[in-house]
């Protein structure tokens, strides 16, 4: 991560992903549809995707994570709810949403 230190911590849903190349945002309810994807693209996930859950912490998974009785990830120990909400406003912005104030409200719904 930028920072470079990091904590484990239990993962607190939904978690946030930003596709670095086009900007796009999506959101995970559920465990077991993030785990496949983290799987799906465990290769360049680094590379290509920024994740964050609900409290805006910044988190990365360890290859523990793909075990199904693991909810551990790391992250980063300071909040990086700015940035998160600074990129879910610019992706709703692309799409043509209204932007209420509640940035995190907004994505669920457009998403909906």
């Amino acid at each position: 991560m930028a920072g470079g230190m990091v904590m484990e911590k239990k993962l607190v849903l939904p978690v946030f992903v930003l596709e670095r190349e086009t900007g796009d945002m999506n959101v995970f309810l559920e465990i077991d549809q993030l785990r496949l994807h983290v799987e799906e693209f465990w290769d360049v996930l680094d590379e290509e995707f920024l994740f964050w859950d609900i409290e805006g912490s910044r988190i990365q998974f360890p290859k523990s994570f793909l075990s199904p009785s693991s909810t551990n990830v790391e992250a980063e120990p300071e909040s990086d709810k700015l940035n998160l909400d600074e990129h879910i406003s610019s992706f709703l912005r692309r799409i043509g949403r209204v932007i209420t104030g509640n940035s995190i409200q907004d994505l669920l719904d457009a998403l909906k």
